[in-house]
């Protein structure tokens, strides 16, 4: 899969660059810095002839013709459609922009990133640290697939790092984190980790898919690679699929590179050209959604039949300083711990709301309800919240018109 090393306004990750796709400075040229909704408008423009088209061209071509036979053995040639496209390289820059690393690999699914991070570095042999409140494929990959050509999965409590760090495993090559958690929505302290990463040789991976390049920028904390769905956030239609693996330095990236294209994953332009296209937008959106999702949530706190709100923003949360020092906002996404034990109640709860849709993922511009007590069990570590845990996605409707329909599910 085409990865970008060459995204314009990149700062603050680790490592070599490639060199810069920015024009040279001119007469023109701001000298003031843009701000990083700016840098999205324009990141992955120009990496191609438009003819003053506003997006890049959608291209589509599984065989790419050359001058000569020679010609199709030049590795500084494209000569496969596999390789990457107009739509391929667009997209690629902007996820390296948005997450401030040195190069990005796309990949057609966000679990499909997941896994091609992770095959591009364990080995047999080896042991896989991962936070205990990651997402559900991600730990079933790791426990299903990853055990069966030999490498070890051993999971930590993210709060606890002290007893990670007792009790480390001698052969962990690969350290691979979500912070905060899918359903719970624990934080750890990642540049810590990173640290502990660094002096014992293990590579730092994060699920920044919560986080979305906008609230957390994981790479500027420490993190070799920072992978998102772009089926969430970065699509915000809840009709695409797509992800992508940015990385700290152009090895790593390059390293990514190879497995993509030796596993044949493989996005295809016209996702590529749609989740480009949205990403334009997904600054507004996402501040838009952690608006409402704060109200909410703060609302929640003190709701009859609300235990507690699981969300690191809140001055309540045991996270809620890492949050402060680390993030600079949240995803429209949190979770409530209800009164009511695990159970059915959580999901009779969420079978009442009308405006909240059931079902899975979030980022789109419809409001979402998942039932997460089915998926806690898994958790070897993290003790189960008191009562039946659910969570909540906020879209684009009102947020007085999102509280009417939870306040009426707990009325009736």
């Amino acid at each position: 899969m085409w990865r970008s090393m060459t995204a314009p306004g990149l700062s603050g990750a680790r490592g070599p660059r490639a060199p810069s796709s920015c024009a040279p400075m001119t007469e023109e040229t701001p000298i003031r810095p843009r701000a990083p909704q700016t840098r999205l408008t324009q990141a992955g423009r120009g990496l191609a002839p438009t003819a003053g088209l506003v997006h890049p061209p959608l291209e589509r071509a599984s065989t790419i013709l050359t001058p000569t036979q020679a010609d199709l053995y030049r590795p500084d040639l494209k000569t496969y459609g596999r390789s990457g496209l107009a739509p391929h390289r667009s997209l690629a820059a902007l996820m390296t922009e948005l997450e401030g690393g040195a190069g990005a690999v796309l990949a057609p699914t966000g679990v499909a990133a997941i896994t091609l991070a992770l095959m591009t570095y364990a080995r047999a042999g080896d042991a896989v640290l991962i936070t205990d409140n990651v997402y559900a494929p991600t730990r079933k990959f790791c426990d299903q697939v990853l055990s069966g050509l030999g490498v070890q999965a051993h999971y930590f409590d993210p709060r606890d790092l002290a007893a990670l760090a007792a009790d480390w495993p001698e052969k962990t090559r690969l350290v691979f984190a979500e912070s905060p958690g899918s359903l719970t929505f624990e934080l750890t302290d990642l540049p810590a980790l990173a640290g502990m990463c660094r002096a014992r040789g293990a590579k730092l991976m994060i699920d920044n898919t919560w986080g979305a390049g906008l609230a957390l920028r994981p790479l500027e904390l420490g993190a070799d690679i920072s992978i998102q769905s772009l089926t969430k956030y970065v699509s915000g239609g809840s009709d695409l699929f797509g992800g992508a693996c940015v990385a700290a330095t152009v090895e790593d990236a390059a390293r990514l590179d190879q497995t993509a294209f030796w596993m044949g994953l493989s996005l295809s332009p016209d996702e590529c050209y749609a989740l480009q296209r949205s990403a334009r937008s997904i600054h507004a959106r996402f501040r838009a959604s952690d608006a409402a999702a704060q109200i909410l949530a703060q609302r929640l706190a003190g709701q009859r039949g609300v235990r507690a709100v699981l969300h690191p923003g809140l001055a309540t949360s045991p996270d809620h300083l890492l949050w402060r020092r680390d993030f600079t906002g949240a995803a429209g996404v949190f979770g409530l711990v209800l009164e009511a034990p695990a159970g059915p109640a959580g999901a009779a709860f969420c079978d009442r709301l009308r405006l909240f849709g059931n079902g899975y993922s979030y980022g789109g511009f419809e409001s979402l309800c998942l039932w997460c007590d089915p998926q806690l069990g898994q958790r070897k570590l993290i003790p189960r919240p008191d009562g039946s845990v659910v969570r909540l996605a906020i879209g684009a409707e009102d947020v007085e018109d999102l509280w009417a329909d939870l306040v009426a599910s707990f009325q009736t």
